[in-house]
């Protein structure tokens, strides 16, 4: 973010200007987003955008580690909910693949699909959350008893059926097919 300047004080909650982008960034995707789209969605004047946060690609970076944070969080929050590691895989695999808007699937996946090979910072912002999703599976697949070689290959194969599972559902796919899906990513824990 740019750093405050001198003049009026800011007449916006950049928070909640933050989440407007993200509701926006997830519905549209980011080529098809506008500034003056964003501007509108976000409530703010052209002048304050810029003071506060430079670029429509510097809020989107913005937005995407604010949900990708908030995404790890919701994780490892179901997961301590658990009373035992089995059941703290399945409650993360639920948040990772079925917590999802259907028709919009996941902004991560989303915008990481859109512009991981073309910019370097989402691709940074993606590898980096890739990698804490993987530490958190790896480390309940552990827990739960499977020897290190195999959890982190299971943990692998997990992040790819949930990825999966996402993205079926933003095309349409029943969620009853999905929670079938997701049994059998369970199934996978034995």
């Amino acid at each position: 973010m740019a750093t405050r300047t001198v003049g009026r004080p800011r007449s916006f909650d950049e928070a909640d200007a933050l989440g407007r982008a993200v509701d926006l960034f997830w519905k549209q995707g980011y080529a098809a987003t506008s500034l003056d789209d964003l501007l509108t969605a976000m409530g703010i004047a052209r002048s304050s955008f810029y003071v506060t946060f430079g670029s429509k690609q510097k809020v989107l970076w913005a937005v995407l580690a604010l949900y990708t944070n908030q995404l790890i969080d919701r994780m490892h929050s179901a997961a301590a909910s658990q009373p035992t590691p089995r059941r703290a895989l399945t409650a993360v695999l639920e948040v990772a693949g079925c917590s999802i808007k259907p028709s919009q699937g996941c902004l991560f996946i989303n915008i990481a699909t859109e512009l991981v090979p073309t910019d370097l910072e989402v691709r940074r912002i993606a590898r980096e959350h890739l990698h804490k999703v993987d530490r958190l599976l790896t480390s309940l697949l552990r827990q739960h008893g499977m020897s290190s070689e195999r959890a982190s290959a299971v943990s692998g194969a997990l992040m790819a059926l949930t990825s999966g599972m996402v993205s079926l559902r933003k095309a349409g796919t029943p969620e009853v097919r999905v929670r079938a899906m997701l049994k059998m990513a369970d199934e996978m824990l034995d």
